[in-house]
């Protein structure tokens, strides 16, 4: 309600694509970039959790300037990485088109590395793999 412009393209890909005859299926995942990128920038504003699961480092770790010394508790605030302004172009702004490349296609959020909706590493959400 608060984004009629991009309810009515929502609405208009998925007439497009489904039609009105059927409900989409996981397989047309692949045919509707735009509400596959809706999800992204609804992944990225909202940041479901706002902290990561809690990591450890296993050795010294240097970050920028700071020192991060071994068997340290180390939280990632992934509100902060989803809303920087340096990665985001205006990150309040709800734009489902910045997960869309020139031709209309979604960008590969694996290539995306500031887009960090279920964590990071090798242990991030196993649901993950449904987006």
């Amino acid at each position: 309600m608060r984004y009629p412009d991009i309810q009515r393209q929502l609405h208009e890909e998925l007439d497009h694509v489904i039609g009105r005859e059927r409900l989409p299926t996981l397989q047309d995942v692949e045919s509707l970039p735009f509400p596959q990128a809706t999800v992204y920038e609804l992944l990225r504003v909202a940041s479901i959790v706002s902290l990561a699961v809690p990591r450890s480092t296993t050795t010294e770790t240097n970050i920028w300037d700071f020192t991060i010394p071994k068997d340290t508790i180390v939280f990632v605030n992934l509100l902060s990485v989803h809303h920087d302004p340096e990665t985001w172009k205006d990150p309040d702004v709800f734009n489902p088109s910045r997960f869309l490349d020139g031709a209309g296609q979604v960008i590969d959020s694996k290539f995306l590395g500031e887009f960090m909706p279920f964590s990071g590493g090798r242990r991030k959400c196993p649901g993950e793999a449904m987006v």
